[in-house]
C-alpha cells in the first residue's frame, strides 16, 4: 500500500512540474509586417528578391518578452525561422526559374535558420545584438553570425532588424547566367530582415 501511494505520489508530481514547464514555454510568432529580402549584383544590372511566406517557432520565457530584451534579460530560448523556396519571388518569372534551379527547389524545399546563442548590447533604447546560428540552404548547413538591433513594436511585439552577406557557393549554390551567358550573377548576396515577433 505504501509502495503504491509513493508511485502516485511521484505520478502527480512529474504531472505538476509538466503542466509548470508547459505554462513557462510562450510561443511568439512573426507578425505580417515581418520582411526579409535578398540582393546581388551580375554583369548587367542588380537584383533583388524577396520572401513573402515564411514561419518561424519562438520559445520565450514570458509574453512580455520584448520588454525583458530590451532591459537586456535572454528572454528568448530558441529561435527555427523557415523559407519555402518555392514563394521567393524576383518578380521576373525567368529569374524565378533560374533562381530556383540553382537553389535545387525540388529537392531541397526549404531555407532554415536555427538559433544557437546570442548577446545583448546598448541601452535599452538602443539595445543591439549579436545572433549565433546555422543557416540551411540547399542541404548545406554553415554557422552565421548576424548583428541586429532591437526595438520595441507596439503592443507587446519585438523587431529584429539586421542584414548579412553571404557567398552562394558555400551553399553548393551555383550563380544563375541568364540570357544565353551575357548576364552572370555574381556570388554574393546581402540578406536584409526586418522581423516583428509578437506574443
Amino acid at each position: 500500500m505504501t509502495r503504491r501511494i509513493m508511485v502516485l505520489s511521484g505520478l502527480a508530481a512529474l504531472v505538476v512540474s509538466v503542466s509548470a514547464w508547459r505554462q513557462a514555454q510562450v510561443a511568439l510568432s512573426l507578425a505580417s509586417a515581418s520582411t526579409l529580402t535578398f540582393a546581388g549584383t551580375s554583369t548587367v544590372r542588380s537584383w533583388s528578391c524577396a520572401a513573402p511566406v515564411m514561419t518561424a517557432t519562438v520559445d520565450a520565457a514570458s509574453r512580455d518578452a520584448a520588454s525583458a530584451i530590451l532591459s537586456g534579460e535572454k528572454a528568448v530560448r530558441s529561435v527555427a525561422l523557415t523559407i519555402p523556396v518555392a514563394s521567393l519571388d524576383c518578380k521576373n518569372g525567368t529569374m524565378n526559374g533560374h533562381m530556383w534551379k540553382a537553389l535545387g527547389k525540388d529537392q531541397h524545399q526549404t531555407i532554415e535558420f536555427s538559433l544557437s546563442g546570442y548577446e545583448l548590447a546598448g541601452a535599452a533604447e538602443a539595445r543591439t545584438g549579436t545572433l549565433t546560428g546555422t543557416l540551411r540552404i540547399k542541404g548545406a548547413a554553415q554557422p552565421v553570425s548576424l548583428p541586429v538591433k532591437f526595438a520595441d513594436a507596439g503592443g507587446g511585439a519585438l523587431r529584429v532588424q539586421g542584414s548579412h552577406v553571404l557567398t552562394m557557393t558555400d551553399y553548393g549554390v551555383a550563380p544563375p547566367t541568364l540570357m544565353l551567358g551575357t548576364m552572370k550573377v555574381g556570388p554574393a548576396v546581402t540578406v536584409s530582415f526586418d522581423l516583428v515577433l509578437k506574443p
